[in-house]
């Protein structure tokens, strides 16, 4: 992989010609009627020579070298660190000792991996996810259950949750998800590419550092809710705006959960007595009323000094509405679930573990990081797809850095990712853009709760995403039979396609058309690859992605100075986020095309 910049046009040298392309997608219901759908404009550089070095790139710099290259994009983890997953059928033993008085669980792995552990000197080992439940037979008698077990269980315990599950999805056992921890000053890059190459790792990454997805609070006093009135709201909430029986997770800093316009909305869990010093549901946590703090691992989720942005996001999702009393959520009524966390992998999977086994419904997740092909996240991915196959819908934001490079978590799959637009209903400046963006929200200048009884005006894709959370509890509680797929094609299938001057997904959501939906559309159509002012090789097809829905779908091209349109291609099938064709920039002449 190269480390260059790819925002930086010096690298395009000489280029040889410009496209300016158009797409034009026909649709068709039976019986057979060709509908235009939407016509969109590109432009396109195409060069004609790579740099040598990008074939020369070595995986083993790959790390260092992008932090280096791009110290504003740069990506931190944790020193000594390793999230590995082991496959499913290697041999691991865990024992269980008692050293010094403490509890320890001890793990033996293939004899491969074993030699990798003392090679390195590994400090220690810890499963992230735990594999070994108890609970009560019918008789009340302890049982022991394994992971998949214990998803059947909460599938069981949470059945409105279980019927948006979509179909065929299964459940991985994710219990093979472990941490390990080395002297802080052992090369990361050595770390991985030597546990890269057992066949019994399936992957491996740094335990990465996330950060939130903020810019610096404006003046409290200034602005109103717009974000409201963009999305056509007040229309949505004459449809619904009670969505109390759905549990929002919100991951980050911890929220202040007495704050008055948020107490009434804030999640309790009704499974634990409160204060008797019990674990009375057996979920691993004692007393966890309101949540839990897994950095400081005890019961309370309320921020720290300093910690604001947890309870800005949750204003966003749930400030009580029509109370009479500061702002209103886009949703009116919800059950909002606290979860604070130290922003690495491993306390995001832990905390995604908990919003999963204690019945969250939508999980919000406004913090990312940017990832380099093979060290993405693929373990939060894991427990991502594990949400999803349980019927939960994610949520996460694209960025604030104005560029399409991947961040993650919001260029996962199986989630929502999203952009900002602000109040005259644009991109916003700071907000990321790319064909991984799913879908944009009203992000700039959103007037919210703020720690103290107080409020703020706030900018970034952190008070995006939450806005469609938000709606995503609502077009749950509206509509209990759709899956957790069918939520995210309705968010994301009935946003308003607004001028824009870089692709942010489908468009700015539409509450008032989500409620409205009765599932996903029959006809649909949008391009999310190639994107405006992109550069684009001439010596590779140009793949051109996006959705189609509909029994029937064209893509035809032309040079703008003919009338004939060209065949491309044709199918009788529905692509959602795939191929929709490809063209062969070969076999074209300088000019200005439309497709």
């Amino acid at each position: 992989m190269s480390c260059r910049d790819p925002l930086d046009k010096s690298f395009f040298h000489s280029p040889k010609k410009i496209i300016f392309l158009s797409l034009f997608v026909i649709i068709a219901m039976t019986p057979v009627v060709y509908l235009f759908f939407s016509k969109y404009r590109f432009r396109f550089s195409l060069n004609t020579s790579r740099a040598s070095s990008d074939k020369n790139q070595s995986a083993d710099s790959e790390l260092v070298g992008i932090n280096e290259k791009f110290p504003n994009l740069a990506s931190k983890y944790a020193d000594g660190q390793l999230i590995i997953k082991i496959k499913d059928g290697s041999d691991i033993t865990e024992t269980k000792e008692t050293v010094n008085g403490e509890k320890v669980t001890k793990f033996k792995g293939p004899d491969s991996l074993e030699k990798l552990h003392k090679k390195y000197s590994l400090k220690k080992i810890e499963r992230i996810i735990n594999n070994e439940y108890t609970s009560a037979d019918e008789n009340g008698n302890s049982v022991s259950l394994d992971f998949k077990q214990k998803a059947e269980q909460i599938k069981n315990k949470y059945p409105k949750r279980a019927k948006r599950t979509p179909k065929d999805s299964k459940i991985k056992d994710l219990s093979n998800i472990f941490l390990l921890k080395f002297d802080k000053d052992t090369p990361i890059e050595d770390l991985i590419n030597d546990y890269k190459k057992d066949k019994n790792i399936e992957y491996v990454e740094p335990n990465w550092i996330f950060t939130p997805d903020d810019t610096a609070p404006n003046d409290p006093k200034f602005g109103n809710q717009y974000s409201h009135q963009k999305t056509q709201a007040a229309k949505a909430w004459d449809i619904r705006h009670d969505a109390s029986d759905i549990v929002v997770a919100i991951i980050g800093q911890g929220i202040d959960y007495n704050h008055p316009d948020l107490a009434a909305n804030i999640w309790s869990n009704p499974y634990e007595i409160p204060g008797n010093g019990i674990d009375d549901d057996g979920n691993g946590y004692i007393d966890d009323i309101k949540g839990w703090d897994f950095y400081s691992n005890d019961n309370n989720p309320a921020p720290e000094n300093g910690e604001v942005h947890e309870t800005e996001v949750a204003g966003v999702i749930g400030s009580v509405g029509n109370n009479a009393v500061g702002v209103s959520g886009i949703s009116w009524k919800v059950k909002m679930m606290p979860l604070r966390m130290n922003y690495t992998t491993e306390n995001i999977i832990t905390a995604l573990t908990y919003a999963y086994e204690n019945g969250a419904d939508v999980v919000n997740m406004s913090f990312g990081h940017y990832g380099y092909d093979q060290y993405w996240d693929a373990a939060i991915q894991d427990l991502v797809n594990l949400c999803a196959s349980g019927g939960m819908v994610v949520v996460a934001t694209a960025g604030n850095d104005s560029t399409d490079n991947k961040r993650y978590p919001g260029a996962l799959e199986n989630l929502i990712g999203v952009a900002s637009t602000d109040s005259s209903d644009v991109r916003s400046v700071f907000s990321n853009w790319g064909s991984w963006v799913d879908v944009a929200a009203p992000g700039s200048s959103i007037l919210t709760t703020s720690p103290g009884s107080s409020y703020t005006t706030a900018s970034g894709t952190s008070f995006a995403a939450p806005y469609v959370a938000g709606l995503a509890a609502l077009v749950m509680a509206q509509n209990p039979d759709f899956d957790s797929t069918t939520i995210r094609n309705v968010i994301e299938y009935t946003a308003d396609k607004i001028q824009t001057d870089l692709p942010i997904g489908s468009g700015r959501i539409n509450a008032f058309k989500a409620l409205q939906a009765t599932g996903t559309p029959d006809l649909f159509a949008l391009i999310k690859y190639p994107v405006t002012n992109s550069m684009v090789d001439p010596f590779q097809p140009l793949k051109i992605t996006g959705t189609a829905l509909g029994i029937r779908y064209n893509v035809k091209y032309k040079s703008v100075s003919e009338t004939t349109w060209r065949d491309l291609a044709s199918h009788n099938i529905s692509v959602i986020d795939g191929e929709l064709a490809t063209l062969n920039l070969d076999n074209l002449t300088d000019g200005t095309y439309e497709v």
